[in-house]
């Protein structure tokens, strides 16, 4: 079977339509796993996550005033309003009484005794409010409202993590061992999401392209032993077979005679296992030869 020598490419892609900041690598250069390849701009990015992080600290916040309770001045400071909402609704009360008898002694007319009531009636309530206040002081915060602001938190951090994690995903990395084949456009250049950046090639395997003859495709399987010879090479090449496709390189009709399944072939991997074959120039003619 015959072919060509190949690495695997990998297209580094744009995550969004941002400014190409950085350019830190050059064709035909070779990079380790993990070196940064091409850096969009992230400049609108930290001024989210600066917005993210101000909000996740007010949550917080929020939250830990909620179960530290209420400080014992303000407790005290509600306890004060409560003693003074008693002591108005005690003089409304003493008010009303004297209101009552004067008015029955024909002394005043009937309009002080309502006026009286009415201001009874509000004392009592500001007595009602105030006592309930004092009470949510001295007990602190529902459970049901300290969930809901560490719910409020946490989502507050998440978004600030999903911020964080975009703004990682700018700095396009080599994944492995690549050799820098093209970088199309320059720094400074404007990039739109899915465009690829760079194109790259891994170092750490090399396999031979080749195809397989319908004849033989029942026989050629992923795992078998291989010996690949290389043109302009004289020694041979130890392999494996990696995958065969399942699909035939020329689309075949629905039916085939004898004679047109024969021409056709299904593409195939042969890894070469040999450390001396990761020196191979990509694009040289080979030959596999599988041993019967």
């Amino acid at each position: 079977m015959v072919g060509t020598v190949e690495r695997d490419r990998l297209e580094m892609l744009a995550p969004v339509t941002e400014l190409l900041a950085e350019l830190p690598v050059q064709e035909g250069q070779t990079v380790k796993a993990g070196t940064v390849v091409a850096r969009l701009d992230d400049t609108r990015l930290k001024e989210e996550i600066a917005a993210l992080g101000h909000t996740r600290d007010v949550e917080k916040a929020k939250l830990d005033e909620l179960e530290a309770g209420f400080r014992s001045e303000e407790v005290a400071q509600s306890r004060a309003a409560y003693q003074a909402a008693v002591a108005r609704a005690e003089i409304a009360a003493i008010e009303f009484q004297r209101a009552k008898t004067l008015v029955a002694q024909v002394i005043q007319p009937q309009a002080t005794l309502d006026t009286a009531k009415s201001t009874l009636d509000a004392a009592e309530a500001d007595k009602r409010k105030a006592a309930e206040n004092l009470r949510q002081f001295e007990t602190g915060a529902r459970g049901e409202d300290i969930r809901a602001q560490r719910a409020a938190f946490e989502a507050a951090g998440a978004r600030l993590r999903e911020a964080q994690v975009r703004q990682s995903q700018l700095s396009l990395v080599a994944p492995c061992e690549c050799g820098v084949v093209t970088l199309p456009f320059r720094a400074g250049e404007r990039v739109l999401q899915g465009v690829s950046v760079a194109t790259l090639r891994a170092t750490d395997r090399t396999f031979a392209r080749v195809f397989v003859p319908e004849r033989a495709k029942a026989k050629i399987v992923p795992g078998i032993a291989a010996m690949v010879k290389v043109d302009g090479i004289a020694r041979e090449f130890k392999g494996r077979v990696r995958t065969v496709s399942s699909d035939a390189a020329f689309t075949p009709f629905y039916a085939l005679t004898d004679r047109e399944r024969g021409r056709l072939s299904f593409a195939a991997k042969v890894d070469l296992i040999e450390p001396e074959a990761r020196e191979l120039s990509v694009g040289v003619p080979c030959e596999v030869r599988i041993p019967r």
